[in-house]
């Protein structure tokens, strides 16, 4: 068992950390620059002020954690649970990435988020309403809830993703990638019977 660190450095590059146990704590002002996290959990931890650069987060449990002023800056997530998060009080200029996490019950409510990736996710209520997903690629994801009115979906990749309901005439949507028999659910927002 790795001895639990004592988290009194405002700087860590380029460490791994594994199997650490930080719930319902707080970090304030603290650096991280090319970290691995693994199979950590910060359930309900607050990230205050903080700076991630160049991070991966894989197999964590970062549920209802809280990165209010923080910036993600190339930090991917893999493998990861992080239900409930506001990702909204993030700082500028934000990019992260997230393959086969759990994002459930989450808010991108106005983020700048093109160019997103967001794959094999479960992505279920999430709110997307009036953001930016220009290019962003959602495939093989479950969007069941999901809310896009008011989204930017111009060249969003949707291809294998499930349970999304998008109502074309709320979105902006230009060469946007759906697979069938999914993408038949964008008639759901016309007033039409098909038979």
């Amino acid at each position: 068992m790795e001895k639990q660190p004592e988290w009194e450095d405002k700087f860590y590059g380029e460490r791994e950390f594994l199997k650490v146990n930080y719930f319902e704590k707080e970090f304030l002002g603290t650096e991280f620059y090319k970290c691995q996290f693994t199979d950590c959990n910060f359930y309900k931890t607050r990230f205050i002020d903080c700076e991630f650069e160049n991070c991966t987060f894989e197999k964590c449990d970062m549920s209802l954690s809280s990165f209010t002023g923080s910036r993600l800056l190339d930090i991917e997530f893999k493998e990861t649970k992080m239900v409930g998060v506001d990702w909204t009080v993030l700082k500028k200029p934000y990019r992260f990435s997230f393959t086969k996490c759990k994002l459930d019950n989450s808010s991108f409510y106005k983020m700048e988020l093109s160019n997103l990736n967001m794959t094999e996710c479960s992505a279920r209520e999430i709110d997307f309403i009036e953001a930016n997903l220009s290019k962003a690629v959602l495939s093989y994801s479950d969007l069941y809830h999901s809310r896009f009115n008011g989204s930017v979906l111009s060249f969003t990749n949707f291809s294998n993703a499930i349970n999304y309901n998008i109502n074309p005439n709320l979105c902006k949507m230009k060469k946007t990638i759906f697979t069938m028999p999914e993408a038949i659910s964008l008639l759901n927002g016309f007033d039409i019977i098909i038979k």
